[in-house]
């Protein structure tokens, strides 16, 4: 089981960092769990190792900054956080590589972000900005003050929230303002949704369904499986009487990662070999992702 680690200067001790980044590399594909963990009122993200056991902070947690939300790119080696300081009112997007260190930083300081989302060249990120208007916009982060917008502009209040880019980088998933679960083109075209009342969809291996969240009368949450081209929502029987919400797909597919009671488990997608990776009481963790 993980054990919590907090570090109370302003920046994370460097070397264990680059220790941690070096056993990524060796690690098996899928052994790295990537996460948001909330002690206090600030969000920190989190890597897990899923061989050590050991969990180290990687961004935010200290000088007033808290970790939002954050996307990892294809293959594993850039992280971009959206974060904010100075109490919320200054919000950007850090790009960090898997050692800590940040290479960019894009802000603008006019309109408030979503997620950001990489498309699979790992240089490039898409963005939904909020302002008078809903847009969304491409920023590749060699040049972070070129923003270039989408050929198809979303309705002008829109709302994209749990946004995941698929594996392929050609389509978007995403919950709108009214709860519906919903796909587009990466280029912002062919908006359709599947269903409503449903949270924190993912991609589920292969690209051609979806596991999310729903809520029951009661407003216990449960994992569901759907495929795109079938209305039949299928839930995930282990993960029931946990009361399992946001999950997400190991990148072999053999295994889910989710949240249950706000810790962090993980199950084989066989529904075998159930186990809990952290017990902090004290401590919410949100958004488990898997590092490719």
């Amino acid at each position: 089981m993980s054990k919590f680690i907090k570090f109370s200067g302003v920046m994370v001790i460097p070397l264990l960092l680059i220790l941690l980044a070096q056993n990524i590399g060796r690690a098996q594909r899928g052994a790295v769990l990537v996460y948001i963990a909330s002690d206090s009122g600030i969000q920190r993200l989190l890597l897990l190792d899923m061989q050590t056991g050991i969990t180290q902070r990687f961004y935010g947690g200290s000088s007033g900054v808290t970790a939002l939300s954050f996307a990892i790119t294809s293959d594993g080696q850039r992280i971009a956080v959206l974060a904010s300081s100075a109490g919320g009112f200054d919000t950007y997007i850090a790009i960090l590589d898997l050692a800590g260190r940040e290479l960019t930083r894009i802000s603008n300081p006019y309109a408030y972000f979503s997620a950001p989302l990489w498309f699979s060249d790992g240089e490039t990120l898409l963005i939904v900005v909020y302002g008078t208007t809903t847009q969304i916009y491409s920023v590749n982060i060699a040049a972070p003050n070129d923003w270039t917008p989408l050929p198809h502009q979303p309705e002008i209040h829109e709302q994209f929230f749990d946004m995941q880019m698929s594996a392929d980088g050609q389509r978007v998933l995403f919950r709108s303002g009214s709860d519906e679960i919903c796909i587009m083109n990466s280029d912002g075209g062919r908006r359709r949704c599947l269903t409503q009342f449903a949270y924190t969809p993912v991609w589920a291996p292969g690209g051609e369904s979806i596991t999310f969240t729903r809520y029951d009368a009661q407003g216990r949450p449960r994992l569901y499986l759907r495929a795109l081209d079938s209305a039949i929502e299928a839930p995930l029987a282990v993960t029931a009487e946990l009361q399992a919400f946001d999950a997400a797909w190991s990148p072999n597919g053999r295994a889910l990662a989710f949240i249950a009671a706000y810790d962090l488990w993980q199950v084989n997608a066989d529904g075998t070999g159930l186990r809990r990776l952290t017990a902090t009481p004290l401590i919410d963790e949100t958004m488990p992702r898997w590092l490719p």
